[in-house]
């Protein structure tokens, strides 16, 4: 083998292992969205996800499920809104950038404030207290006081 064909052997084999890592960050990210939805009680569409470019801007395609994009940092993005609905349209929608890397033992889990290492569904369910607790904290403020905190984006 030459040298050059062991060089495509190898840049091969490493677009493999990329094609595995995404398709696994992508089912946990899928599977993560679904037990959210489930664990807030959500009507269908409100919680959403939308596809963010390397400089995690956001590319206004919203959907059900992430497609998550490997950015600079070595993470897997995406976005996620939330839509909380009113008589005609949204009442009020947020939403925030979410960040995953594969680990040993599981996936990390980077929010804009504060980072989770998911090894377990315990885990997990602490991931969802604190959305759930920085959600209602977004939505009791008072609207005379700063919108966006802490990486929560107000769309109203």
């Amino acid at each position: 083998m030459g040298k050059f064909d062991e060089l495509t052997a190898l840049a091969l084999q490493k677009a493999e292992r990329f094609s595995d890592l995404n398709s696994e960050c992508n089912a946990f990210a899928a599977g993560l969205v679904r037990a959210l939805r489930t664990y807030l009680e959500s009507p269908a569409r409100s919680v959403y996800c939308d596809e963010v470019d390397r400089d995690h801007r956001r590319k206004n395609n919203p959907r059900p499920l992430p497609d998550l994009c490997f950015c600079y940092d070595t993470f897997w993005y995406f976005y996620l809104g939330f839509d909380f609905p009113g008589p005609e349209h949204p009442a009020y929608s947020v939403g925030l950038l979410v960040g995953l890397k594969k680990t040993s033992s599981g996936f990390t889990v980077k929010l804009p404030d504060k980072d989770f290492r998911l090894d377990d569904t315990n885990q997990q369910s602490d991931l969802f207290d604190y959305l759930l607790g920085r959600l209602r904290e977004i939505l009791s403020r008072p609207w005379t006081q700063e919108a966006q905190t802490l990486g929560f984006i107000t769309l109203q």
